[in-house]
Order: C-alpha cells, then structure tokens, then sequence
C-alpha cells in the first residue's frame, strides 16, 4: 500500500507541475492521439542509422502547422549554406489579431549583423510562442534548420503597437510561471517579417 501511495503522489506532482506551466493540455491532446492512432510508423534505415543529437550539434527546425499535402515538407538540412537575407516583398507589419495558433512568423533583426528569428505560435491571445535562430533559410524566406533547440516566449510590444512592424522592436520574455515577472530583452530593429500560415 504505501508503494500505490508514493507512486500516486509523484504522479500527482508531476501533473501538477505540467498544469503549472500551461503544458497539460498539449500532453493531453498527444496522449489522445496517440491513444486514437490507427497504426504506428516503422522508423526508416536512416533514422535507425542517425545517432541522437548531442551537445552542439545543429537541430533540424520543425515544420509549421499542418500544411496543405501539395506543399512541399521542409528539408532538414539544407544541400549547401544559405544566407539569411530576407525576401523581398514581405509584409511591413503583421497584426496579432489575424495570427492564429500554429501560424510561424519569421522575424529578421538588422542589429549587429543579420539575425533570423523564428517564432511559432502557440497562443496569439497571449502572445505566446516557441521561438528558435534559424541557421539557415531558403531564398523565399522559408526556415529550414535550427541553430538550436526552442524555448518558450512571451512576445512584448511596446504600448499602442497592435502586432509587430518593420522599423520596430520585439521584446521577448521566458513563458511559464518560473519566469514569471521576469522581464523580456528588446531586440532590433525588425528588418523584414515573413507570416507562414
């Protein structure tokens, strides 16, 4: 009985620690399909044959949200080094209010040299995103590797901006009640945004 009992307890806290930083229902939407799966993927040779990334290797970037099946899927790596100039054409500002969960914005900061940050959205409502470097990206702007792994943000605007604009700032802070009151970094300015719904 006391084993049941500890083994109860830890779940439990562990529960609650994923409720705490908004993770539960994420896990619960995953459990559920992976519990409603039809059938399991068979890993392929490659991927049989690929060690697991270790420290300082690079971390392929995950696609956005599910995309129509006549696009193309995101390479992992690329075939040679791309730089991370953004494209032309892209839109001056993008409006939090027509941002929706699981859309990604590709953000390029002119200071100190050009920096592409990637910010897939978890929460428009809260701003709330997976943000990542992007090491390298296609010529139409699109990512396609990580420099590293995600972390989770809060994205900041200054007050009276309604989303974020080309000329402006973008301030991010770490999500999560861990964090919380912690204030974010300012980075810019904002080059050039790409919106990848």
């Amino acid at each position: 009985m006391p084993n049941l009992l500890a083994k109860l307890t830890a779940l439990g806290l562990i529960g609650s620690g994923f409720a705490a930083t908004g993770d539960l229902g994420w896990i619960a939407e995953r459990g559920r399909r992976v519990l409603d799966a039809a059938d399991v993927a068979a890993p392929s040779a490659r991927a049989e044959a690929e060690p697991p990334l270790g420290v300082g290797q690079e971390y392929a970037l995950p696609p956005p949200a599910p995309v129509a099946p006549s696009a193309p899927a995101l390479p992992a790596r690329p075939a040679a080094p791309v730089a991370l100039h953004p494209p032309a054409g892209g839109p001056q500002q993008i409006a939090w209010a027509g941002i929706a969960a699981g859309d990604r914005i590709v953000v390029w900061l002119s200071a100190g040299g050009t920096r592409c940050l990637v910010l897939d959205v978890v929460d428009p409502a809260t701003a709330e995103a997976l943000a990542y470097d992007a090491a390298a990206v296609s010529p139409a702007g699109q990512p396609l590797m990580a420099a590293g792994p995600p972390r989770r943000v809060v994205v900041g605007r200054r007050a009276g901006e309604s989303g974020l604009a080309v000329g402006g700032m973008i301030s991010l802070a770490s999500a999560g009640i861990a964090a919380h009151g912690e204030g974010g970094r300012w980075l810019g300015p904002i080059e050039a945004l790409l919106l990848i719904n």
